[in-house]
């Protein structure tokens, strides 16, 4: 099956998960005679593989880290990224939500690079491109949530 627009030139730019929906920005690279052009998209998608809100969920460890609370702290959801190209750097900001008495309110890392060299660098680095592809399967490879079929038997 010939890919509708190759990963290569998927350009990841943000995704949030929200009442079951996941809703992505992204841009794609067309080649055209003169040059590049990068449309920007919005989508929705509305039935999300396990494995997309799994590779969301994957970052609060490093949520939890970043703000010092533990791992067991059960008022605290990732939501999503959103990211930043500035040059040849790839800056990801995790998306969470925090519940204090009874109210949910953002509670987002600071802009990490995906740089080697940084703190959470190497490990962001793999959640990322995880998450990416993730995002891009759903999109283009329709990997969507498969629906359970209650088959009865015929009498």
């Amino acid at each position: 099956m010939e890919e509708i627009v190759k990963h290569e030139d998927f350009i990841f730019k943000k995704s949030q998960l929200k009442d079951g929906i996941v809703k992505v920005k992204y841009a794609i690279n067309f080649k055209t005679i003169e040059g590049v052009r990068h449309p920007r998209i919005d989508d929705d998608i509305k039935d999300p593989h396990p494995d997309l809100k799994k590779s969301i969920a994957s970052f609060k460890e490093m949520l939890l880290e970043m703000w010092g609370f533990d791992e067991e702290n059960n008022n605290v959801n990732v939501t999503g990224l959103q990211v930043k190209y500035k040059g040849d750097e790839t800056c990801v900001t995790i998306l969470g939500e925090r519940e204090i008495e009874g109210d949910w309110t953002d509670m987002n890392s600071p802009e990490i690079h995906l740089s080697e060299n940084q703190t959470y660098g190497k490990k962001l680095r793999f959640l990322y491109e995880n998450h990416k592809k993730e995002v891009y399967e759903a999109l283009y490879r329709f990997k969507t949530s498969q629906q359970r079929l209650d088959l009865k038997e015929a009498d």
